[in-house]
């Protein structure tokens, strides 16, 4: 049992799934198993800020698959934390210095970003915290 409020979020990409839970309050995480077959130019000029735009026009090949699942999965996992989904927009938080392997923090909200392999598989995943609370 958890005495203090708790936070909880859950992600599904293809057949897996992820689950977070904060003791201390709020979280939002997000998951995406990395596909290559996307279109991630079109996908990042209707959802993603002007900066962001820019930062993977300038990138090719493997980068910008990178940079594009970072942007996608820290994005969405700041949303969640803040209780909201993806259907109001990806403009904002806008997370242009955000990298695979890195951190960022916008509105006191803090996103970490990184990328495993499991099942044969690469999977981005992002996790967003209250900034205060990362210690």
């Amino acid at each position: 049992m958890i005495d203090a409020p708790a936070g909880m979020s859950v992600s599904y990409s293809g057949d897996l799934c992820l689950l977070a839970v904060n003791g201390a309050g709020d979280v939002g995480v997000d998951m995406e198993v990395v596909r290559e077959d996307l279109d991630f130019m079109g996908i990042a000029k209707a959802c993603f800020a002007p900066a962001e735009i820019l930062l993977l026009e300038a990138l090719r090949g493997r980068r910008r698959v990178e940079n594009f699942f970072a942007l996608w999965t820290g994005k969405e996992a700041v949303l969640k934390f803040l209780g909201q989904g993806i259907a109001g927009g990806m403009a904002w938080p806008c997370l242009a210095d955000l990298q695979l392997g890195g951190r960022a923090v916008v509105d006191g909200i803090e996103v970490a970003v990184s990328r495993r392999r499991f099942g044969g598989r690469e999977i981005v995943t992002a996790v967003a915290v209250g900034a205060c609370l990362s210690g």
